[in-house]
C-alpha cells in the first residue's frame, strides 16, 4: 500500500529537511535578487512591530523551532490579518511572506498546525504581555475601560450550551469573545475567547483580573452593560479598589425606588433630562451603591433609568457622560469585522485564541501607525487605513549598504510618509530599538518614496 505523502511521519521528516538557517539563507538570496510586490504598505508596519518587542514575548511561549521560525510564522498570520485575509493568501505576490521573514508562503495546513501549538494558558499570558507593552508605549491610558462580549457562531457537530442566565435567544453553537477597550485611545487592552456557559460574575471577573494585571494595579473605571449588573461581580470589583459603572436592570422594585424620589431632588441635565442620585442596597453587595437616576420627558411622558456605580467622587453628570463610552467596545468589535474577528479557524479554543492574539497585534500595529499620521487620519478605521496605505507597488531588495530598501512608487500620501520614515534608524535608536529587523536577518529597513 502506497504511503500517504501528507502523513504525520512524512511531515516530521520534511521538517528536518527545512531548518531556520536554511530559511534565512533562502530569504537572503530572495532579497539579493529583489522582488516586486503590490503590498508595499505592509513594510510601513515593520517599525511598529519592532516597537512591540514581540521577540521576547514569542520566546516566552517556549515553542520548539520546527523548520520555519515561530516569530516568522506568527508574523505571517499578523500580516494576513492586516490585509483582511485571515483564512489565507491566494495570490503569488510574495510581499506578505517576505515582510514576515519568509522566502515563500507557508502552506495553509502548516498555518493551522502552527496556530494550535500554544496551549490556552500560554496564549493568555502572551495576550496580557501584549497589553502590558501597549501600556508602556502609551497606546493605552487605562482610566476608563469599556467591557463587552460578542458571539461568533459556527456550524459544526460540537454542541456548546448557550449562557444559561441570559434571556437572549443565543445560538447553541458559538464562541464568546471577551473584549476590554481603552476609552482614551479606543485601543483593545485585553481579549479572550471562551465557550459560552459562564455566568456574568465569571466573565466579568476574568476581564477585571486580566485588565488590572495589565495596567499594573492602577485604579480604573470598568463600564459594563446591564448583563453584568449583579451584586456578586460589583462587590468583587469594589473589594479590589476599582470603580464600576453599569446600567441598572429595570426590575419592578428598582423602578419603584426611582419613582419615589422627590421631584425637587432632580436638577437639570439637558433640555429634556434631569438627574439625581440615591443610595441603594444590592443583593450580594456589602455596602450601599450609588444609583444615578435620569428622568427623561418625551411628549409629556416620563421615563426613568439609572446607572449603578461605586464612584462617589465624580459628579452625576460625569457618570451619565461616561456610561456611553461603553459603546467603544461595540465600535471596536464592528471595526474588527475587517479582520474577520468572528471567522473561526476551528472550534478548538487554543487555535482560536492564538489567532485572536495575531488579530490583536495586527490591530495594535495599524492603530499606532494611524496615530502617527496626524489628526487628519485619526478617525479612520483599520479598513480605510488598509485601503489608503497598503495596496501600493513597491520594489524590495538589499542595497549595497546591506539595508532592506523598499521603494514605494506613486503613493498618494508620500509627503506624510516621507516625514515619518526619514532617518528611521536614528528614530528607532532614540527609542532604544535596534534598527536591524530581527526576523529579516537583522537588516535595517530603509523606505524610499518615488
Amino acid at each position: 500500500m502506497k504511503k500517504d505523502r501528507f502523513s504525520r511521519s512524512n511531515r516530521d521528516r520534511s521538517a528536518e529537511l527545512v531548518n531556520v538557517a536554511q530559511v534565512k539563507e533562502r530569504l537572503k538570496r530572495r532579497l539579493r535578487s529583489g522582488l516586486q510586490t503590490n503590498y508595499g504598505g505592509l513594510f510601513l508596519m515593520i517599525p511598529y512591530l519592532q516597537n512591540q518587542m514581540l521577540e521576547q514575548k514569542i520566546a516566552a511561549l517556549a515553542l520548539e523551532e520546527k523548520g520555519i521560525g515561530v516569530l516568522e510564522s506568527f508574523l505571517y498570520q499578523v500580516f494576513l490579518e492586516m490585509l483582511g485575509k485571515s483564512s489565507g493568501f491566494s495570490t503569488k505576490d510574495l510581499g506578505p511572506a517576505v515582510a514576515s521573514g519568509l522566502p515563500a508562503h507557508p502552506s495553509k495546513s502548516y498555518r493551522h498546525r502552527f496556530l494550535n501549538r500554544p496551549d490556552l494558558l500560554a496564549t493568555d499570558r502572551f495576550i496580557r504581555a501584549i497589553g502590558k507593552r501597549q501600556v508602556e508605549t502609551g497606546q493605552v491610558k487605562g482610566c476608563v475601560l469599556a467591557c463587552d462580549t460578542t458571539l461568533a457562531v459556527y456550524s459544526g457537530k460540537k454542541d456548546i450550551l448557550k449562557d444559561m442566565p441570559s434571556q437572549e435567544k443565543l445560538p447553541q453553537k458559538a464562541i464568546r469573545f471577551y473584549v476590554v477597550v481603552d476609552e482614551g485611545l479606543r485601543n483593545p487592552v485585553y481579549l479572550k475567547a471562551a465557550y459560552p456557559g459562564k455566568r456574568p460574575f465569571e466573565v466579568g471577573k476574568d476581564m477585571v483580573d486580566a485588565t488590572t494585571e495589565i495596567l499594573g494595579g492602577r485604579e480604573s473605571t470598568f463600564i459594563f452593560d446591564k448583563w453584568f449588573s449583579v451584586g456578586e461581580l460589583l462587590e468583587y470589583i469594589n473589594q479590589r479598589d476599582q470603580k464600576y459603572i453599569t446600567l441598572l436592570k429595570r426590575h419592578a422594585n428598582r423602578i419603584r425606588e426611582m419613582e419615589e424620589i422627590p421631584l425637587e431632588q432632580f436638577h437639570r441635565l439637558t433640555e429634556y433630562e434631569r438627574i439625581t442620585h440615591i443610595p441603594v442596597c444590592l443583593r450580594n453587595y456589602t455596602e450601599e451603591a450609588r444609583l444615578v437616576v435620569i428622568e427623561l420627558t418625551v411628549e409629556e411622558e416620563r421615563f426613568l433609568f439609572g446607572y449603578l456605580t461605586n464612584d462617589y467622587d465624580r459628579l452625576d453628570e460625569e457618570i451619565a457622560r461616561l456610561y456611553p463610552t461603553r459603546w467603544d467596545s461595540e465600535f471596536w468589535i464592528e471595526e474588527m469585522s475587517f479582520m474577520n474577528l468572528k471567522h473561526l479557524p476551528s472550534t478548538d479554543l487554543s487555535k482560536i485564541s492564538f489567532n485572536l492574539a495575531a488579530k490583536l497585534v495586527a490591530y495594535n500595529t495599524m492603530s499606532a501607525f494611524r496615530g502617527n499620521l496626524g489628526e487628519e487620519y485619526i478617525a479612520h478605521n483599520v479598513k480605510t487605513i488598509h485601503d489608503l496605505f497598503f495596496k501600493e507597488q513597491a520594489l524590495v531588495r538589499l542595497n549595497n549598504r546591506e539595508e532592506l530598501e523598499v521603494t514605494i512608487f506613486g503613493h498618494e500620501h508620500a509627503a506624510v510618509l516621507e516625514s515619518m520614515y526619514s532617518g528611521l534608524s536614528e528614530k528607532l535608536l532614540e527609542q532604544g530599538i535596534s534598527p536591524g529587523v530581527s526576523w529579516l536577518n537583522d537588516y535595517p529597513l530603509k523606505l524610499v518614496f518615488r
